[in-house]
């Protein structure tokens, strides 16, 4: 019985439960980035595990640092600029 109740805590840790909110995101990269031009941050898939954080000061088009929410709600951000979609 543990260990299914435990592979279903796993389960809802890693698929189900919402990692991050906009405004977590956002503040971190702001943390990261530091001030200057906004940043706006949108969820990319269900439970907010991977975000595209757009701003002009990686770009004129606006361009996208990705953002990645870890199972403990660790936030950690890609050194690459990309084209955002």
């Amino acid at each position: 019985m543990v260990p299914v109740v435990a592979f279903l805590g796993f389960l809802w840790a890693a698929e189900v439960h919402d990692r991050a909110d906009a405004s977590q995101v956002t503040k971190a990269a702001y943390a990261k980035f530091g001030s200057g031009p906004r940043i706006v941050c949108v969820a990319q898939d269900r439970n907010n595990a991977t975000w595209y954080c757009s701003s002009t000061r990686w770009g004129d088009d606006p361009n996208c640092r990705t953002a990645r929410v870890s199972i403990t709600g660790s936030i950690d951000f890609a050194d690459q600029t990309l084209a955002c979609e």
